[in-house]
Parts: structure tokens; sequence; C-alpha cells
């Protein structure tokens, strides 16, 4: 269950709805978080809907909440991206499959065409013109990344003509951390119009348990020959760069790495069908 739901009332399973509208999903959040004495709801949005699949006339509707919690006298912001069920009669917070558990955990939202940017493509037609769009979500000490993306990498580097592939950064601090000190420095290197950068990442060996941000640039700046510094790294454009990578991953429900969306629908079932096809 999501974060904002935990803060809300009790679970509650399904509402009754006449039409699962926009407006009538909005009111079903705002009604449930009003509710709430801890909660200030600033506002909340549809941002997207996609059908669940094995459920006819069901669809995964997509929200994004600005709101304010208070507990013992602190308050704090929060941004969350959070999904609903809805088939038009009735509205629920999560669907759980019997065997295969609450359906939330296998949805992700779907990525809008104003969501590719051609700086965050890596390998591939370089124009974002290619007819497969495919942007991955990944942490270059992540070992499921390290296995599957540089494999993707060389997919789109040989066929230009058929995809452009788009690179969001998403390191997992708690399960890697250098991994926060690699990316700055990344994207620090990919803005000085160094090539390469993020495929390199994927080949260097780390000490596993050191975020250590001197040994970090130390390694990087042998591999690339470069010269980074510290406060190059920290800079407001970096910052930004990596902070819209965040936040897009957090609208789109982005929870593991790597995670892939192929002209905007999650799943890797698709580069599985193009690695074949393009053989």
């Amino acid at each position: 269950m999501s974060l904002m739901w935990k803060l809300s009332i009790p679970l509650m399973l399904s509402a009754s709805l006449f039409a699962a509208s926009d407006k009538q999903i909005q009111e079903f959040v705002e009604k449930n978080i009003a509710s709430n004495p801890s909660l200030s709801l600033g506002s909340v949005k549809v941002t997207g809907r996609q059908p669940v699949p094995g459920l006819k006339g069901w669809e995964a509707v997509q929200i994004q909440i600005n709101a304010v919690v208070t507990r013992g006298g602190n308050t704090q912001e929060i941004n969350a991206a959070d999904m609903l069920f809805s088939n038009g009669d009735y509205i629920a917070p999560d669907l759980i499959h019997v065997s295969k558990g609450p359906l939330k955990q296998s949805m992700k939202g779907t990525m809008e065409p104003s969501d590719y940017k051609t700086d965050r493509i890596i390998a591939g037609d370089k124009s974002g013109k290619a007819p497969y769009k495919i942007a991955v979500f990944s942490d270059p000490r992540c070992p499921f990344c390290m296995d599957y993306v540089p494999t993707v990498i060389e997919l789109a580097g040989k066929h230009p003509e058929k995809i452009s592939l788009y690179y969001y950064h998403l390191p997992l601090a708690s399960l890697h951390p250098q991994a926060p000190v690699i990316v700055r420095a990344a994207v620090a290197l990919e803005m000085k119009g160094v090539k390469g950068v993020v495929e390199k990442l994927y080949d260097m060996e780390w000490d596993e348990k050191s975020n250590d941000e001197e040994k970090v640039l130390k390694a990087l700046n042998k591999v690339f020959g470069s010269k980074l510094t510290g406060k190059e790294i920290h800079t407001p454009e970096v910052e930004a760069h990596i902070r819209a990578d965040q936040e897009l991953a957090n609208r789109l429900m982005v929870q593991g790495t790597p995670t892939f969306f192929v002209n905007g629908v999650a799943g890797r079932e698709e580069i599985e069908r193009l690695k074949k096809e393009l053989k």
C-alpha cells in the first residue's frame, strides 16, 4: 500500500461511482484525505490511465498528490504519485490477485511524449525519431542493471534506425551508497561533452561499501581522463538534472531498477521481442 493511503482513512475497498471521470476520482481522493487530521491537501491530479491486463473493464488510474503532513508539531510537504483502480462503477486503492499479490506493485504509469528528452538519449538514433523509444531508469551499481542494461545499449547501437535509447538516473543510495556520487559525476561529465559515460560506468569496479566522494572522483577521473572536482558535481545544473529524473520516476511509480518503458509502456517483453526480431 502506498504512503498516501497509509496516511489516509482505513482502507476503503470500493466506492460507488456512476462514471470514473477525472473529477470523480479527484473528489474520492479529496474526501479520503480530508478525513485525516494529519493531512492538508494541496492538489490532486489524474495524470494517466491504462487498462489492467486480464481484467476487462478495469483501469489503473495514475494520480499525483500534493499535501502537507503534520505530526508532532512538525510539517512536511509531500508530492506523491499513486494509483487507483476503477471499472466505472467502483474504485479501489488496490486490487489483490490471489496468487500474484497486489496489482499496484506490478503497474507503472505511462510515459508521455514530452517525457522523452533528447538530451537523455545515450544510444541509437540521437534525434529521437526512431520508431522504438526505449527509456530505462537505472542505477549503475545495481547488479540487475549491470547484467541487462549494457545489452540494451548494444542493441540500440546496432540498430539506430529502429531505436532511440533514453537513460534516466535513479541511484538507490540505501542499497548502493556510492551510487549518488557516481551519478552526479556522470551527469557533470556528460554536461562537459564527454561521450560514452553511461556505458563505461557499467564496466567499472567499485568498493560497494564506500561512498567516499574523493575516492569515487579519483576512480572516474582515471577512467575518463578528466579532472572533476567535488564542487563541479554539486552545481545547480547537475542537481536539476538528477532531480528531474527522480521526479519522473516518482510520477511513473518506478520503485526498482532497471525499469524499462517502450513507447511509453512499462515492461521488458517488447525489448526481448526486439532482440529476436533484429538479430
